[in-house]
């Protein structure tokens, strides 16, 4: 519990009497195979909050064989997850977290679920790969819910932070097909909209020769011989609707 409070608050203080009585677990003279496994899970949260990668590994090895094991209110995968990100293992963080959102919803977990969801958006918006941050909108908007039907309040704040992040992210550039810039876009919907060249000049404010070269540019890119060629193509790939 102490390691927990102090991931949650973030207090040093906490931390540090979190190892320290973690240690001593592991030093006892007489300890149940429990007892070094909770031990061990404490130790791994101090490793993460700490960011100490030699103990993230070493602890991760003596955890690892605890796959799928509760001791409350920690799943070892998600303490396993946390250890392969703080290790710089994003991959094998992926999995460990995939498998204790199965175990948590399985056994109906809900605050652990909770904090899994969050965790393992944050590994993803760090990592940032194609389709990252898509999913970890996912898992953000499960973990609020969560959270707050539980009233779990710091966990409400650190969702939202990380929510309020995603939104000032700058959009990507859309990718059309065979090319196609935005403007062209543009102009290929108007196209198959029936607009003549000055009709698309006036609605876009650009001048008639422009559209002309658009145009031009459009077919070449599209393989198509005219216009009425051009909207079948962009309706075929979903240019008409598309934002």
């Amino acid at each position: 519990m102490l390691a927990v409070v102090a991931r949650v608050t973030g207090d040093s203080g906490v931390l540090a009497f979190a190892e320290s009585n973690a240690v001593n677990l592991l030093n006892a003279d007489q300890q149940l195979p429990q007892w070094q496994t909770a031990a061990n899970l404490s130790l791994a949260i101090v490793a993460v909050e700490r960011d100490d990668k030699d103990s993230a590994e070493r602890i991760y090895r003596s955890l690892l064989p605890v796959h799928q094991y509760y001791a409350c209110p920690l799943c070892s995968d998600r303490v396993l997850g946390l250890l392969s990100q703080t290790m710089e293992n994003s991959g094998q963080a992926q999995i460990h977290f995939e498998d204790a959102l199965v175990f948590c919803r399985n056994a109906g977990y809900r605050p652990e679920l909770a904090w899994t969801c969050f965790d393992y958006a944050d590994m993803l918006l760090g990592r940032n790969e194609s389709g990252d941050v898509t999913k970890a909108m996912s898992l953000l908007d499960e973990s609020l819910a969560v959270s707050t039907e539980l009233g779990m309040r710091p966990l409400m704040e650190r969702i939202t932070e990380r929510l309020d992040w995603i939104q000032a992210l700058p959009s990507p550039a859309p990718t059309y097909p065979a090319g196609l810039s935005q403007r062209e876009v543009e102009v290929l919907r108007l196209i198959s909209a029936g607009k003549t060249d000055r009709e698309i000049a006036e609605e876009l404010f650009i001048s008639f020769r422009t559209v002309g070269n658009h145009v031009r540019n459009i077919l070449n890119k599209t393989n198509t011989i005219n216009r009425t060629e051009a909207a079948t193509y962009a309706n075929q790939h979903g240019l008409i609707h598309s934002s």
